[in-house]
């Protein structure tokens, strides 16, 4: 039997100030002024993604890049680590 997801109010922008916009994958800079699909653009990204059970939370979420976040896709931050090639040369952040 499927559960519902836990959902709570989350506001992008109070995510991006709370995390000083940094991407938490990076560690570069989010670019403030950039719009998806701009690869620095800001994104919020589910720590543990929705698609494998996490929540829709401030507790879950952190301020990501929209290129890191699209290559983290719903790996978990473990699974991300043991693909170090995924984020190496994309020329985002502190990454290179």
């Amino acid at each position: 039997m499927l559960q519902a997801a836990y959902v709570e109010d989350v506001n992008r922008f109070a995510v991006f100030d709370r995390d000083d916009w940094n991407c938490y994958l990076c560690d570069g800079a989010i670019d403030q002024d950039a719009v998806v699909p701009h690869p620095q653009a800001a994104t919020i990204d589910h720590v543990v993604a929705l698609a494998v059970g996490g929540e829709h939370s401030m507790a879950n979420v952190r301020a990501a890049h929209f290129l890191c976040n699209a290559i983290k896709g719903d790996r978990t931050i473990k699974g991300l680590l043991t693909r170090p090639d995924l984020l190496a040369n994309q020329g985002v952040g502190g990454v290179s």
